[in-house]
């Protein structure tokens, strides 16, 4: 059976299904190159669990190690502060 790309979570920290949304993320080019044409990217909205408060995707990536050293390369952390 193929994985799939995207998948439908609970909260992944509390596992609570109560979420708001708050609206579409944007999919970048980089992400759109490392899933070249292996899927069709569904709207992916950003929600915030009512319960603890995190801020997470619906539906949720679930890509390969492969693929996410390719979206998280060195030049992805480059911009952020030393630590």
């Amino acid at each position: 059976m193929p994985r799939k790309t995207f998948i439908e979570v609970r909260c992944p920290v509390c596992q609570s299904e109560n979420h708001r949304s708050l609206g579409i993320a944007p999919v970048s080019e980089t992400f759109r190159y490392v899933l070249a044409k292996e899927v069709d990217i569904p709207p992916v909205t950003v929600v915030r669990c009512q319960y603890c408060g995190l801020y997470y995707v619906r539906p949720m990536p679930s890509l390969t190690l492969e693929q996410y050293n390719q979206l998280y390369s060195i030049d992805y952390f480059r911009q952020n502060t030393p630590w």
